[in-house]
């Protein structure tokens, strides 16, 4: 009896100890402060000027909810919006800025973020590394590195999609033409060309062409539309047919209906060549089809055209900026931070390239293509009303306008 009396006195004083050693810890934990500068706009891809509820979550590798806070934010009339987010680093000591753990942002009111994964939400994921959150100091970077710089320098698009990689769900990323637009001058230039064009007149002799191949897989009531006639609209069939998860261009080819592409580059280092380097505007169409009643030909009316950004975010082969091969630039924590030319920077800095990236999936463990994803905005979100005919005949496979 005596003996059972020494072990429950000696278990209470474990549990008592291991909980008084607990509770002296969260005492004395440290707050991490966690400071994130975002951008939200509405449905009609207009900056949201109130203050909204957002929900923080801190999520691992594994998808994992670690930690979560409800915040009020206020979104100014340019559409920014500032976090401050405080919390305990306790018990377990959870190395949340391992590159491993990220930080998502979320509202219930639905509101359509300029970054967001999946079209419908506002979600925002951003990667928690060393150098992202708080200032490290470091002799040597990394890629892991990066993201933090750029949001030292406010690249914030730039940040968000390597981020994006650095997780490696592969998903496609979505983002508003009017982003695009905000980042290069020359894409705000081409999409009013576009849109001031003649609308009788606004599909050239190869844009027709490419139109009727892809209206020869495009199927109306199980029947090829070209052939049997009726509706087509490639406008909101396009990014469905895309797919979310990652195909290469020759895969693109094969299932989606573009009929032209704009390239779309900077030529200068900025926050758009960061985060996209070289990507593409295109075109899809809308309309319908009338067969003649000899079978030999039809008429095809187009009656709207959609323009949608699109880039590929890999690291294959190697990378080129305005056709000279010069990698991916070179990068500091100490101001100008970034430059094609390592000998204008301060250490310590690191000069990276497509072949880099791979490296760090090698030493890393993970395959080759790790973390390859596509981008796009949606076609539906700049269409232009047009009013354009011709006719096409089966026999000879020529267009007359």
């Amino acid at each position: 009896m005596k003996k059972s009396f020494n072990k429950l006195l000696i278990i209470f004083w474990i549990i008592y100890i291991s909980v008084f050693f607990i509770k002296t810890d969260i005492l004395r934990a440290k707050n991490i402060e966690i400071q994130y500068t975002g951008e939200a706009i509405n449905y009609c891809g207009e900056p949201i000027d109130k203050t909204i509820k957002m929900t923080i979550s801190i999520y691992d590798s594994k998808d994992r909810l670690n930690w979560t806070q409800d915040q009020f934010v206020t979104v100014t009339t340019e559409g920014g919006f500032n976090l401050n987010i405080r919390m305990q680093k306790i018990l377990y000591n959870n190395n949340y800025f391992d590159g491993k753990h990220y930080l998502l942002i979320s509202n219930k009111e639905m509101m359509y973020d300029l970054l967001s994964e999946i079209p419908e939400s506002s979600n925002q994921e951003i990667l928690i590394t060393g150098n992202y959150f708080s200032k490290v100091s470091k002799n040597k970077l990394s890629i892991a590195d990066l993201p933090g710089i750029m949001r030292t320098k406010n690249w914030g698009v730039a940040a968000v999609m390597m981020e994006h990689w650095f997780k490696g769900s592969g998903r496609n990323k979505y983002i508003h033409l009017t982003k695009i637009k905000k980042l290069l001058n020359s894409a705000k230039t081409k999409i009013k060309e576009y849109q001031n064009r003649d609308p009788q007149n606004f599909l050239n002799i190869e844009m027709a062409n490419y139109l009727i191949k892809e209206l020869k897989k495009t199927d109306y009531n199980g029947k090829k539309v070209l052939f049997h006639g009726g509706r087509f609209n490639h406008i909101n069939t396009e990014i469905k047919l895309a797919k979310n998860l990652y195909h290469d261009l020759e895969w693109e080819k094969q299932n989606m209906h573009w009929i032209f592409s704009d390239v779309l580059q900077d030529d200068d280092l900025s926050e758009y060549t960061a985060a996209f380097n070289k990507a593409v505007l295109r075109i899809v169409a809308a309309g319908f089809v009338q067969v003649h009643t000899n079978k030999k030909g039809a008429l095809i009316y187009v009656n709207k055209v959609g323009l949608y950004f699109r880039d590929s975010y890999d690291f294959r082969g190697e990378q080129s900026f305005l056709g000279f091969n010069i990698g991916l630039g070179c990068w500091s924590t100490k101001p100008p931070y970034v430059s094609f030319f390592s000998s204008e920077l301060n250490d310590p800095k690191i000069c990276v390239e497509n072949s880099t990236f791979r490296q760090y999936n090698k030493d890393n463990k993970r395959k080759e293509n790790y973390g390859e994803f596509r981008i796009f905005s949606r076609p539906e979100d700049c269409v232009i009303r047009i009013r354009q005919m011709f006719d096409y005949d089966f026999e000879s496979g020529k267009i007359t306008q």
